[in-house]
């Protein structure tokens, strides 16, 4: 089991906005997940960039964006793409073997639909940033933070995220359509980068930015491309530039990436050790847990 704490780190506020036009708030979550040792197992950094609704749709900045067609010959390309994805699988991919220069076999994601997107729930979980959810839990919510809700054309309230899923709320905003959460194309960038590095692989960073809307409709290519190879002690890297990029030829979203890979050498991957002050904050974070436990007190 994998036990995940989360603190925010800091708010910074921005008024006229080039994003927006309007007030804009920037603030930076950091989630830590431990396992049920108290081992550390990962960060996570989130920077988010909200912006005033109104202001947003006055700017007018996706006013010229229509929702993608599709002719039938375009979706046997993208059906091309889907074939010819590589999953390295079991196939060791030895550090010596890559090159600078050589490119990630891309990993096509659309014409993305709603479907897509309550798929992406499906894993993720319908509350897990914003603590929405169905009937009751939506109520109770509703109670808690009552300006995450507006009314809908037939008088019910809702939760502002619908606009993921909702086309009218994503009109009454001035946006062509539904768009997708950041996190679904990270995921897709790391789709690209653990079919590349097969199984031995370790991904050790990955840092992704959200530079557009990518919305219902949509179809994504996700590539890469190795920029430099290193050597830190035992450990073989491979570094990597990214991008998901869609039919308009508009780079979505860029990132890069460090992959530790086996090595004819040195051998397998070995893991780097996590820093000493992590180490302690998951001790400390597994005994609340269990004093929590002994109370009989939730962590909600």
């Amino acid at each position: 089991m994998i036990y995940r704490e989360y603190t925010t780190c800091d708010v910074q506020v921005k008024e006229n906005s080039s994003f927006s036009g309007g007030l804009t708030v920037i603030d930076r979550y950091r989630y830590f997940y431990v396992n049920a040792n108290g081992e550390p197992v990962a960060t996570h950094e989130l920077s988010f960039v909200n912006a005033e609704r109104e202001a947003s749709k006055e700017k007018g900045r996706n006013k010229d964006i229509q929702r993608a067609r599709y002719t039938p010959e375009d979706i046997e390309r993208i059906d091309a793409l889907y074939a010819a994805e590589e999953i390295r699988g079991s196939e060791k991919r030895y550090w010596e073997d890559v090159q600078i220069g050589d490119t990630l076999t891309p990993v096509v994601k659309g014409p993305m639909r709603v479907t897509d997107v309550v798929g992406f729930h499906i894993g993720w979980g319908f509350g897990q940033m914003y603590g929405a959810g169905p009937l009751r839990y939506g109520w109770k919510q509703r109670q808690r933070t009552p300006a995450f809700y507006s009314t809908d054309e037939y008088g019910v309230p809702d939760i502002v995220q619908r606009l993921h899923w909702d086309p009218v709320r994503a009109r009454e905003l001035g946006l062509p359509a539904p768009y997708d959460y950041g996190t679904m194309r990270t995921n897709w960038l790391g789709h690209l980068l653990t079919n590349w590095m097969g199984d031995d692989g370790w991904l050790l960073h990955l840092a992704t930015e959200m530079r557009s809307f990518n919305f219902i409709g949509d179809t994504t290519v996700c590539s890469g491309t190795v920029t430099a190879k290193s050597i830190e002690g035992m450990r073989r890297l491979v570094h990597i530039e990214l991008k998901a990029t869609n039919q308009r030829g508009e780079v979505t979203s860029p990132g890069t990436a460090t992959v530790l890979l086996p090595s004819r050498e040195a051998g397998a991957v070995a893991l780097p050790a996590p820093p000493d002050a992590l180490v302690a904050r998951g001790a400390n974070m597994m005994a609340e847990t269990a004093d929590r436990g002994r109370r009989g007190i939730s962590r909600d």
